[in-house]
């Protein structure tokens, strides 16, 4: 993987030592400086508008910067852990990188399928990545899960999945957007990963089926 995608080890040892008790955090960086918020009052949402929060954040290389996480808590879904991320970002006429970490701790889906998918437009490159980390561990970056690059400007949108396979753990999980461009440009995107539980959905359908069965049954009569 390029160095240039990697969230650097001293960004992720600021980020941890500072916040390592938070639930749901989202971090913005461009190499040079970093702003990280936390979910301070709980209902699963968090984020950032350099537009609206004006000396918090302040680059040279990117004129606005907008990111929104939302969290399995906001999802409050019993199915599945969810996390997503949106943000439209633009950047000066110098161009430059900017990395986005949303991530998220306590979560309990670690044996079951997941999928994703993303999409937006790009003013020039855009890497996605999700990371699990076993030891629960906000931005924790200790397995690899999904990687995929947009290199085109303009739309761009794809879908992904697989399995995860953790074992009967608590874990965290963190998505990485890495935007890349080389001049005034603007990128926006939206991308997310959902992880369900095998046996809730089996459930589910198992009593789709039943109610369908016997619907079935009572048009028969």
């Amino acid at each position: 993987m390029n160095a240039l995608y990697k969230p650097s080890l001293v960004l992720f040892f600021l980020l941890f030592t500072a916040s390592a008790n938070a639930a749901l955090m989202i971090s913005i960086s461009d190499g040079t400086q970093t702003a990280t918020f936390d979910d301070t009052d709980g209902n699963g949402i968090v984020g950032f508008d350099s537009d609206f929060m004006p000396g918090i954040w302040d680059s040279s290389n990117w004129s606005s910067v907008s990111a929104k996480g939302f969290g399995s808590s906001w999802y409050d879904s019993p199915y599945a852990d969810i996390l997503h991320l949106n943000s439209i970002d633009g950047s000066s006429s110098t161009g430059g990188t900017l990395t986005i970490m949303l991530s998220e701790t306590d979560l309990t889906k670690s044996i079951a399928p997941y999928s994703g998918d993303f999409g937006g437009v790009s003013g020039g490159n855009i890497q996605f990545q999700t990371y699990v980390d076993v030891s629960n561990t906000i931005f924790g970056l200790d397995t690899l899960l999904h990687d995929t690059s947009v290199d085109n400007k303009g739309g761009f949108s794809g879908t992904f999945g697989g399995d995860l396979a953790l074992g009967d753990i608590t874990y965290s999980k963190t998505i990485v957007a890495t935007i890349q461009h080389d001049g005034r440009r603007v990128s926006s995107f939206d991308y997310e990963i959902v992880v369900p539980e095998p046996t809730s959905l089996a459930l589910i359908g198992i009593g789709l089926l039943c109610a369908g069965f016997a619907t079935q049954r009572r048009r028969c009569k």
